[in-house]
């Protein structure tokens, strides 16, 4: 009886600091963790002491407000992903293991042939060379665990989505490491693009100029599709490009739209402080007409945080002519792979038991994903990045 007495004598105390608490603004966000921690019974009191104790916080007036607070409740949305469309530009692959891969380029024999005179000697004036290109393959992941007693009082179903989550952070994670490819902190990848006097290309030592300091627009977007077109191979012949893949960051999107734009063109902005009208070029846009597919990569500025981000845009000419950069995958392995830790116990008649009972230690429900890729820069001839100045 003494022991009853104490735990209504407790209750009453605690309603009594309920109501207090209501009383008080300040004071309603330590009277919400205290009423969710009865609901959750985190302090393990015996069952008939917190039914009691709900009971009489149901007695008190301001239940009403934490019950709505408690119990009606939205579980915000998750932000959707960027799309990962980086593939439309960047070659993808794959390879058998972790040791580097040898990518064998040949180059030479194709230039224009000599004139042989009449009982004239054929020349040997080409020469036929080679050259590797290496990629090596990183394993990537994360592993995340949730307590069983959590996923019992998940009523929202927040924890509900934790592989989808997973696999999210590795689709980030493709689209991420393909823009390192092309960017990196201090702009266009030096491994990629240079201005005059050029980068050594990986495979035939020529010198290629791929890096230009072009605002966007589309006489400009034009001039970048000619150097791009103008590229030469080893023996100084024209390389076919027929049609090109134009990427820029978020703060360029709308630029690209009206540059892209089939109908009037407006060739520059304006100045609407200075009271200066935009350019418009109300004739048809021919850049819209050369076979030109835009790209918005949000992690440009994500990778790229030099002071000109904003304003740094890139072409690739298209798969099928070539590729400037290259992303493998390990081969059996080009999807992530998402798994739950099987649970080291078993029933007491030797049954399995469910993954979502936890483990045996501490119950703990356990996730992981694992991922495999890794790439690395090809021909700087199929590419052009530009710097605004």
């Amino acid at each position: 009886m003494k022991d009853f007495l104490e735990v209504i004598d407790e209750a009453q105390r605690e309603g009594v600091l309920l109501r207090e608490a209501a009383k008080n603004v300040s004071g309603f966000n330590k009277k919400l963790v205290a009423f969710v921690k009865l609901l959750t019974n985190e302090s393990g009191m015996s069952s008939h002491r917190r039914e009691y104790l709900m009971k009489e916080a149901a007695s008190t007036s301001d239940f009403p407000l934490l019950f709505g607070t408690v119990l009606e409740r939205t579980l915000l949305g998750k932000y959707s992903i960027a799309t990962p469309d980086w593939r439309n530009y960047v070659k993808t692959g794959t390879q058998n293991d972790f040791r580097p891969a040898d990518a064998y380029g040949v180059y030479g024999l194709q230039g224009g042939l000599s004139e042989v005179k009449q009982r004239g000697e054929y020349r040997s004036d080409a020469k036929l060379g080679e050259g590797r290109i290496q990629i090596s393959l990183k394993k990537y992941g994360r592993s995340f665990g949730i307590g069983w007693e959590t996923l019992i009082n998940d009523d929202l179903g927040a924890f509900s989505d934790i592989a989808d989550r997973l696999s999210t952070a590795a689709l980030r994670t493709e689209f991420r490491e393909a823009t390192k490819l092309i960017a990196q902190s201090t702009g266009p990848n030096t491994a990629l693009y240079a201005a005059s006097p050029g980068i050594t290309h990986p495979i035939d030592k020529a010198k290629v100029i791929n890096k230009l300091a072009l605002a966007l627009t589309a006489d400009n977007l034009g001039s970048a599709i000619s150097t791009l077109k103008n590229q030469k191979d080893a023996d100084g012949e024209p390389i076919a490009i027929t049609a090109v893949h134009l990427v820029v960051p978020p703060a360029l999107e709308y630029t690209m739209l009206q540059v892209l734009s089939a109908g009037a063109l407006i060739v520059s902005g304006g100045d609407a402080t200075s009271g200066v009208a935009p350019t418009v070029r109300t004739s048809v846009n021919v850049t819209a007409q050369m076979g030109i597919v835009g790209h918005m990569n949000p992690y440009l500025p994500i990778i790229d945080t030099s002071a000109g981000n904003d304003k740094t845009w890139y072409l690739f000419a298209q798969l099928a002519d070539g590729y400037a950069a290259k992303l493998n995958f390990l081969r059996g392995h080009e999807s992530p792979e998402l798994v739950m830790k099987a649970p080291n116990k078993v029933t007491l008649a030797g049954g399995s038991t469910n993954p979502f009972d936890g483990n045996f230690e501490e119950d703990t429900v356990f996730w992981r994903v694992r991922h495999v890729l890794g790439g690395t820069q090809f021909d700087p001839r199929m590419t052009v990045a530009s710097v605004a100045p």
